[in-house]
C-alpha cells in the first residue's frame, strides 16, 4: 500500500509538472489603440530546457491553438547552455505562426548564452529586444514593444526606469507594452510610464496551496509575491505567468505549467 501510494504520489507529480495548460486573460482599457481591440498575446515565459511532447510539439500545437497575433517571450528559456536545443525545437515550430518578439531573462545571462539565445531567436525571424523598443502597426493603430533588460546583464546597460524616459521621449503618447522578465515591475519601479507589462520569473511560487497561493519565491524563500495573474497599480497593468519549467530541485505543486494568452480590449478600466 505505501509503495503504490508512493507510486500514485510521484505519477501525480510527474503529471502536475508537464500537464500544460492554457490561461486566458482579457485587458480591458480605453487607452489601447482601435486598431488593437482584440489583439491576442500568447505569453511564453520560463522553459528551462522543458519539453512538452517530442521536440515541443504540444507546447507548439498549443500556441498555433491560440491563434495569437504576438508571441512573446520572456526569458529564462535556458536554465544551462545544453538546454538550448529545446528552445530551437520550440522556434521551429513557432515560427511563422505570429511575430515573436523576444527578451533575455536571469539565466540567459546567468549561462553566458546571451549571445547564441539572440542568435537562435533572430535565425527564426524574432524581433530581439535587449534595452529597446519599436512600433508595432495593426493598420494604422500602433503601440510601442519595449524589452528590458535582466537585472543580470552587464552593469553599465540602462536600468528600466532610464530606458522608459528615453522611450517616453520618443513616443509620449503611445501605449506601451513593457516585456521584462522578473515579475518586480510594480514594487521596484513604481510609477514607470507604461501601459501593461508581461512578465515571469516567479514559477507560480512554485508550490501553491489551497487559500494560501505562492508558498515560495525564486529563491526557495517563504512569502512569494506577484506569482501570477494579473496586478494592476499606478496606471499599470502587469501579468505574470507561472511559466512553463523549472530551475530548482523542489518540483511544482499544485501548479502547473501555463501558456498565458492575452487578449486586448477596448473598454472600461476592468479585467478579466
Amino acid at each position: 500500500i505505501v509503495l503504490l501510494t508512493l507510486a500514485a504520489l510521484a505519477a501525480w507529480l510527474a503529471w502536475g509538472n508537464t500537464a500544460l495548460m492554457v490561461n486566458r486573460i482579457t485587458v480591458r482599457d480605453a487607452r489601447i489603440p482601435a486598431g488593437f481591440d482584440g489583439f491576442r498575446i500568447a505569453v511564453l515565459s520560463d522553459l528551462h530546457g522543458m519539453s512538452f511532447g517530442e521536440g515541443n510539439s504540444r507546447l507548439i500545437r498549443a500556441v498555433s491553438d491560440a491563434k495569437p497575433d504576438m508571441i512573446a517571450i520572456l526569458g529564462d528559456m535556458i536554465t544551462y547552455p545544453s538546454d538550448l536545443p529545446a528552445f530551437e525545437s520550440l522556434l521551429d515550430g513557432i515560427e511563422g505562426i505570429a511575430p515573436i518578439y523576444c527578451i533575455n531573462g536571469n539565466h540567459e545571462w546567468a549561462a553566458h548564452c546571451v549571445d547564441k539565445v539572440r542568435e537562435l531567436a533572430l535565425s527564426h525571424g524574432a524581433h530581439f529586444l535587449s534595452n529597446s523598443y519599436e512600433p508595432l502597426y495593426c493598420g494604422s493603430s500602433r503601440i510601442i514593444v519595449c524589452g528590458a533588460e535582466d537585472k543580470n546583464g552587464r552593469a553599465d546597460m540602462e536600468t528600466p526606469p532610464e530606458l522608459a524616459s528615453r522611450l517616453r521621449g520618443e513616443y509620449p503618447d503611445d501605449f506601451v507594452l513593457w516585456l521584462y522578465h522578473r515579475n518586480d515591475t510594480l514594487t521596484g519601479f513604481p510609477g514607470l510610464p507604461v501601459d501593461l507589462v508581461l512578465s515571469g520569473h516567479a514559477h507560480g511560487g512554485i508550490v501553491r496551496l489551497p487559500f494560501i497561493g505562492g508558498l515560495l519565491d525564486v529563491h526557495r524563500r517563504l512569502g512569494a509575491e506577484y506569482e501570477k495573474g494579473m496586478y494592476e497599480e499606478n496606471n499599470t497593468v502587469m501579468i505574470v505567468s507561472r511559466g512553463l519549467g523549472n530551475s530548482i530541485v523542489v518540483p511544482r505543486f499544485l501548479n502547473r505549467p501555463e501558456l498565458v494568452c492575452v487578449t486586448l480590449s477596448i473598454d472600461s478600466k476592468t479585467s478579466d
